[in-house]
């Protein structure tokens, strides 16, 4: 029976497998299909795993570790194996999808593995798993998040291993191995995308507390009772003092809008107060960990095998990162309500944005979204009938569903992460019908025969199905001009030049730009530019342009010029002008963007 249940996962693997490579070779085909409208994230991400890659290759290690240091507001661990990949393979753009195709047929894996674990009798765990597989490899966003450069394949395949090693430590709770494979891989996650590490966690705690809930219950009691003592003596702690008085503060700075305080005499600028965060927070931790050396046995022991590998190969990193300057006020901003392009929250709003991103684009159709759907209902209204590490799948999919919903920041691929759980919970549903159709028949051949039918007619109504158009939005890609077409007009230019300024050339454009150039000269990219100009008057816009101009150490300057803002682009050629310390060298037009490159040169 293990013999075969290995084969039937490795023939799964292989089918993942197989898929993820046709999806490459249409990728290496046409890459330039991937970079059209805003390729902001997706510039950024490639761009970290090239220059990592770039440092490695050159033998700088000040610059690897400055791009793994700059790397906060997304964590590095994607760049870290994009960078292996681009070293191995050549400095490639096409390359670039390889974590992602791999994340995605980890996470196809996965979702057979768990799933099959939900039921004893062999024939309905298959069907459990083969259905959750079905919707898996047919979801068209899934397919076009994993030939990306986003993050969202990779981290749904650490999601849903860390369900897997959680599933597996419940089965065996002493084995230590399990518990540092788990802590080892929620430890990625985080350094991964921090609000996927953050679902992961809110629902494995979640998990955890429910099925030892009374013994939660009896240590909740303990700690009540020692409260008013234990927090008085807390409270009077000058360390806890001074980091209340400079979160006070830090909040104060906030809420005040204060720029600038005059100590002494000299003006000190403390907006944004990130450091005074790191600062605040660098002060408590130290206090704990005193704390913790003076008392360490006792703590290791009351922590037991599970809490302490958590402790020593989760916590500790995680935590331990938060002391590099600015990384926690990143992470709280990520993480935190502020994290919105939204003026207005409206928990509604982002059920219907989540629904069609499920309807439209994780499925194949509306009706497959409603069936997975209302398959999953079925599983989650029978939930007690699984074995307790069951639960997991369960608490992910209830936890995950709620938060994405609360959070203000609505977009539709942060499924991506824990839709495998839909989809598992659907296959659980569907083996639940089958099992009760099934009651009476005890022939496994009748079994077998109308669990193969019924597997196949789902193959083949998602297979037939045309994908909506809708899909590309939700995975977050784009139709128009590709941003290849730009780069004759500047690439050639910037042959001879590290040290480029930019004008107008924002957001996807810019890091676009810059990971170009330093592919073409294998080289470190410094960048300057002068900063935001938007809700500038015209008078102010010359004088920030003017100031730049004098100060900055670029040798070439790259403006490129849409029709979005008109008069801003007057303003700044006009402004380029006035100055003699660069001259104009190159007027280009790009039809296609309806752009125009200009470029100076000092």
């Amino acid at each position: 029976m293990r013999k075969f249940d290995t084969w039937l996962f490795a023939f799964v693997t292989l089918l993942a497998a197989i898929a993820a490579i046709g999806m490459f070779l249409g990728y290496y085909q046409h890459p330039e299909f991937l970079w059209r409208g805003d390729p902001s994230d997706r510039s950024s991400h490639f761009g970290l795993g090239l220059r990592l890659a770039l440092a490695l290759r050159n033998l700088d290690p000040a610059w690897f570790w400055y791009e793994l240091e700059f790397a906060k507001l997304w964590p590095p661990v994607h760049g870290l194996i994009l960078s292996v990949v681009l070293l191995a393979g050549g400095l490639d753009v096409r390359l670039g999808i390889i974590p992602n195709l791999i994340g995605w047929a980890a996470t196809v894996s996965m979702t057979w593995v768990i799933a099959r674990r939900f039921f004893a009798d062999q024939i309905t765990s298959i069907v459990a798993a083969s259905v959750a597989v079905i919707f898996a490899l047919a979801s068209p966003a899934f397919r076009l998040l994993a030939t990306d450069v986003m993050l969202e394949c990779l981290g749904s395949a650490l999601t849903a291993l860390s369900i897997y090693f959680y599933m597996r430590t419940y089965r065996q709770p002493q084995n230590e191995l399990n518990w540092r494979f788990l802590a080892i891989t929620l430890t990625l996650l985080f350094f991964e995308k921090y609000n996927y590490w953050g679902l992961a966690i809110i629902a494995l705690s979640l998990t955890h507390i429910l099925q030892h809930r009374n013994e939660y219950i009896v240590r909740v009691r303990l700690w009540w009772q020692h409260a008013p003592r234990f927090v008085g003596a807390i409270a009077l702690d000058p360390a806890v003092l001074v980091c209340t008085a400079l979160v006070c503060f830090v909040l104060y700075i906030y809420c005040a809008g204060l720029q600038k305080i005059i100590v002494f005499g000299w003006q000190i600028s403390v907006y944004p107060p990130e450091n005074l965060i790191t600062i605040a927070y660098a002060i408590l931790y130290g206090r704990l960990a005193v704390a913790w050396f003076r008392h360490r046995q006792a703590i290791d022991a009351a922590l037991g095998v599970a809490g302490r590998t958590i402790f020593y190969w989760h916590f500790l990193p995680v935590t331990v990162s938060f002391l590099i300057p600015r990384r926690l006020s990143w992470f709280l901003w990520v993480a935190g309500p502020t994290n919105t392009f939204s003026p207005q929250h409206n928990p509604l709003s982002g059920l219907l944005e989540y629904y069609h991103g499920l309807a439209e684009g994780f499925t194949v159709a509306p009706w497959a979204a409603t069936l997975a759907v209302l398959l999953a209902l079925i599983a989650l209204t029978q939930w007690r009938k699984f074995a307790q590490e069951c639960q997991a799948t369960f608490v992910l999919v209830v936890t995950c569903s709620t938060l994405v919903i609360l959070h203000p920041n609505h977009q539709a691929r942060f499924l991506a992460s824990w839709v495998f759980a839909v989809w598992i919970c659907a296959g659980v549903g569907a083996a639940l019908i089958f099992q009760f159709a099934m009651r009476r028949t005890n022939s496994p051949t009748v079994r077998a025969a109308v669990a193969g039918c019924a597997i196949a007619a789902l193959a083949l109504a998602t297979g037939r199905t045309e994908p909506s158009p809708a899909a590309a939005g939700v995975a977050h890609q784009s139709l128009g001009p590709s941003e290849f077409d730009l780069l004759p007009a500047y690439l050639p230019d910037l042959a001879d030049s590290t040290q480029i300024g930019l004008l107008r050339a924002e957001g996807g454009k810019a890091d676009f730009l810059l990971w170009n150039a330093g592919l073409q000269c294998r080289c470190r990219i410094v960048s300057d530019w002068p900063g935001d100009l938007r809700d500038l008057s015209h008078d102010e816009t010359v004088r920030r342009i003017l100031s730049w101009v004098r100060n900055t150490d670029s040798e070439v300057i790259v403006g490129i010029f849409t029709p979005e803002d008109v008069t801003v682009n007057e303003w700044l050629i006009g402004a380029m002008k006035t100055q003699d310390r660069f001259r104009l060298v190159t007027i280009r037009a790009v039809p296609s963007h309806r752009a125009e490159v200009m470029i100076w040169r000092r």
